[in-house]
């Protein structure tokens, strides 16, 4: 089996065991709030005053989580072929897997607030220029 029909295989038990396992009745507000806590870190630089520089990390966010989900997938994927009890291997990295969400989640919903609450700078504003003959200036040897 191709390293992505395992990668789909897996995410799609992965999520039936959440939806019938102890938390069952939390897994569908889970899974918003963790979509919630990307889509907040997504949309922090638009909300923030001063754009991508209040929190410039927010739009990689996502893709930070789809790496490391990749990452810990081929992890997986070597630990069952070198021969790890599946039961094992599987709760494992469901248990790595829902904290990385979980992480993810609460990172994306820091940026927001970090972005939103980030006071403004101050501009600076510089003075009017003094008026002609307020100086005596004299320059020479």
């Amino acid at each position: 089996m191709s390293f992505w029909s395992s990668l789909g295989e897996e995410f799609a038990a992965r999520r039936r065991r959440l939806h019938r396992g102890p938390m069952k009745s939390w897994a569908n507000p889970i899974e918003f709030l963790v979509l919630g806590g990307l889509v907040l870190a997504v949309i922090a630089p638009v909300v923030g005053r001063n754009g991508l520089a209040d929190a410039p990390w927010g739009p990689g966010l996502p893709l930070a989580l789809i790496l490391a989900y990749l990452l810990f997938e081929r992890r997986r994927q070597q630990a069952l072929s070198t021969g790890g009890e599946p039961e094992t291997v599987r709760a494992a990295y469901d248990k790595r897997a829902n904290w990385l969400f979980v992480a993810c989640a609460l990172a994306g919903a820091a940026t927001f607030a970090w972005a939103l609450l980030k006071p403004v700078p101050e501009t600076f504003v510089p003075e009017a220029p003094p008026e002609t003959g307020t100086f005596d200036v004299n320059i020479g040897p």
